[in-house]
């Protein structure tokens, strides 16, 4: 009986020191309390805690293949967010996410020719892109066509199109 007002206390005090910590950093804050029931009962709290913290979505677990599709689908904004995934993962007390890629491949499924012979791109993900400079555009035909769109200096965009010469380019949705 004794053992047991034991555990039950401490679970509750470790209950309540967690309502301040990250739900992952319980988990591990368990690994070091020696006494086997204290552990037991620790990670319990830190389980359940967890499957909360994830069912009201504040808890989510991401694959790397999901981190993958995000950082492409982000590329080209000025930092893909990177600014704001950082400072979270500071808040958290995690390593920040890695940044964007420095090439991808796109499939061109729409090019658009204005007034002023720039060309507007929209990709098979949705993105848009604008050509910056009125340079002329090879490699477009017959679409879809595939390009590569890489980081260049400054923060600036190359897109190369079906092998053609490339051209700078912004992403602009």
């Amino acid at each position: 009986m004794r053992l047991f007002m034991i555990t039950a206390l401490s679970a509750l005090c470790v209950g309540s020191a967690f309502a301040q910590e990250a739900p992952l950093s319980k988990v591990y804050a368990c690994a070091g309390i020696a006494g086997a029931q204290e552990r037991l009962a620790c990670f319990d709290a830190a389980v359940a805690g967890l499957k909360t913290a994830e069912a009201k979505g504040s808890v989510t677990v991401v694959t790397p293949e999901q981190k993958a599709a995000a950082a492409k689908q982000s590329f080209g904004f000025a930092d893909g967010g990177a600014a704001a995934q950082k400072a979270q993962a500071a808040a958290v007390g995690v390593a920040p996410p890695p940044g964007q890629p420095d090439v991808v491949n796109v499939k061109i499924v729409e090019a658009v020719k204005a007034r002023d012979n720039r060309h507007r791109f929209t990709l098979d993900n949705g993105q848009v892109w604008e050509q910056v400079e009125t340079d002329k555009v090879s490699g477009l035909k017959p679409l879809p066509a595939s390009a590569e769109i890489r980081k260049a200096s400054l923060g600036s965009f190359m897109m190369k199109i079906n092998g053609g010469r490339s051209i700078r380019v912004r992403r602009v949705k």
